[in-house]
């Protein structure tokens, strides 16, 4: 009970020297914010949101986010997004037609069925969709003999763009997709994704086309533009340069399937019916929230509340291991006046000159088959446990020469005692203030890993959502936000810790406090 008295003692000095400065104050209201955080994101995301962030594009993220969105205060000429479902689509049902279809002499004709899907909205922005995403999926019986799909969106100044015209397979289900993004700034690949799942190639001449049509003199290039542009967008003279600008009014997206059953096969039994089992398009927002998303349509929010807890964990961990083990290193070595200190200082020397982040790199090269957070955190503490043995040595040779030291030696109290019970109380706010102190650069430390690649790519840290934006040339391509507010939130996180610090140092240099 005496030693805890200490102990208790040393804690409630340093705390009181901490909040009476403006700095603590500031520091530790920051700390608490910083750790609510950390609870709520361990709480609600913990690990599914986790696994989901790291593994990137999924099945899920590119229908739920913008690629490459800025944040929405950044933008002027906002477009909130548009969401249209298989339920929406109007349809005309099944009706008996003539269907033209390619014979060895010529076209002919011969009766069919036809069935429309189709479904109509308004299109008012000043802004332009980031991205076009498309799922529709096709049934054909195993009793059809032909199936012709034609899916075009019709302009409100009548022009019609083709997404797909041509037959698809009997007895199957076809799966026509397609994903109309911007890649990197200023190009565009036409249409990335749209195909048949029954097929390895990608279908895009008929969009081309249709683009070509119209955008015929008029000066617009159809390569480097973003497809989103030009499907909604139409050519205004600005200074004698053609620019793109939206066509606001109505559009029409229509799915017309032509099919003809086997004979004797009723179009409404199983094995001869034509139909839809899925269709989705998203006009995706060209913004998103405070803090936008990245190159994989994950947000940058999401990212910076996920690398909290991780921050705590590498930053804890590590300073607070590491300053204990060179708390007590520096304890004995102050102790021992004899070559046993000299032989542990030496030690300590030889560990503080080696090139930390040199031999951290080369470490991480050689694990990185099985690197994780707790093994790089493991990688640093033995490297970093002799940091803050010269000044705890030095305070230790200081409190030993004391005569309560002397007398408790004199009374022949052990080494422990003397040290647990004497000396470590009195030093463990030096021991606090470093560990503090220290917390910034093992966290730059760690990020400076990932951004190298030799991080925890399971672990969403700010480190890791540097090196995404330094991987998809996000400078480049003008992707602000991607890099920037991960590198505030290391410079925020870091001061936290620098004004705790700035409070402590009173501790170290007790001049500080007159």
């Amino acid at each position: 009970m005496v030693k805890l008295k200490y102990w208790k003692e040393s804690f409630s000095n340093t705390w009181r020297i901490i909040w009476m400065s403006w700095a603590g104050k500031i520091g530790i209201i920051m700390l608490i914010i910083f750790l609510v955080l950390a609870g709520y994101v361990v709480a609600a995301y913990y690990p599914t949101v986790t696994t989901e962030y790291t593994q990137g594009i999924s099945s899920i993220w590119p229908f739920n986010y913008p690629f490459n969105a800025p944040p929405c205060w950044s933008v002027s000429n906002k477009f909130k997004g548009m969401d249209i479902k298989y339920n929406d689509l109007n349809t005309t049902g099944i009706q008996k037609g003539i269907i033209t279809m390619q014979g060895l002499f010529g076209p002919i004709k011969v009766a069919g069925y036809k069935l429309d899907y189709y479904y109509s909205f308004d299109y008012h922005s000043k802004g332009f969709p980031s991205d076009v995403l498309v799922v529709t999926g096709v049934y054909v019986g195993q009793n059809v003999t032909f199936v012709k799909v034609k899916y075009t969106l019709t302009r409100p100044d009548g022009s019609q763009i083709v997404f797909y015209d041509s037959t698809v397979e009997h007895g199957k289900e076809t799966v026509i997709y397609g994903a109309l993004e911007r890649t990197e700034k200023g190009t565009i690949e036409l249409p990335l994704g749209l195909r048949k799942v029954s097929e390895s190639d990608l279908i895009y001449d008929y969009f081309l086309n249709s683009l070509e049509k119209i955008y015929n003199n008029t000066g617009v290039v159809i390569g480097p533009k973003y497809a989103q542009e030009l499907i909604f967008g139409k050519v205004v003279n600005t200074n004698g340069k053609p620019t793109l600008v939206p066509l606001n009014g109505r559009y029409t997206i229509n799915i017309s399937i032509t099919f003809i059953p086997a004979k004797g096969v009723s179009p409404n039994s199983p094995n001869g019916r034509v139909n839809l089992t899925s269709f989705e398009w998203k006009l995706m927002p060209n913004c998103y929230g405070f803090f936008g998303t990245d190159n994989e349509a994950r947000p940058v929010g999401l990212g910076l509340l996920l690398g909290i807890p991780y921050a705590f964990l590498i930053g804890f961990t590590v300073t607070f291991v590491s300053t204990f083990i060179g708390a007590i290193y520096g304890t004995l070595a102050g102790y021992w006046k004899d070559i046993k200190g000299e032989a542990l200082m030496r030690i300590a020397d030889i560990t503080n000159s080696l090139p930390f982040l040199p031999i951290l790199i080369v470490l991480s090269y050689v694990f990185r088959q099985s690197i994780t957070l707790m093994v790089l955190a493991g990688l640093m503490i033995l490297l970093f446990w002799a940091s803050p043995v010269i000044i705890v040595r030095s305070a230790a040779l200081q409190i030993s020469e004391q005569l309560y030291v002397e007398a408790a030696r004199a009374s022949g109290a052990g080494t422990s005692r003397i040290i647990f019970r004497h000396i470590f109380p009195q030093i463990l706010p030096y021991t606090v203030a470093i560990a503090v102190l220290s917390i910034p650069g093992i966290i730059v430390t760690e990020a400076g890993l990932s951004l190298l690649g030799f991080g925890d790519p399971t672990a969403p840290t700010w480190g890791k959502m540097l090196q995404n934006a330094y991987d998809s040339q996000a400078v480049i391509n003008g992707w602000w936000w991607t890099y920037l507010f991960p590198g505030l939130a290391l410079v925020v996180f870091s001061a936290t810790f620098l004004l705790i610090g700035r409070a402590i140092e009173p501790i170290v240099a007790p001049k500080l406090q007159k």
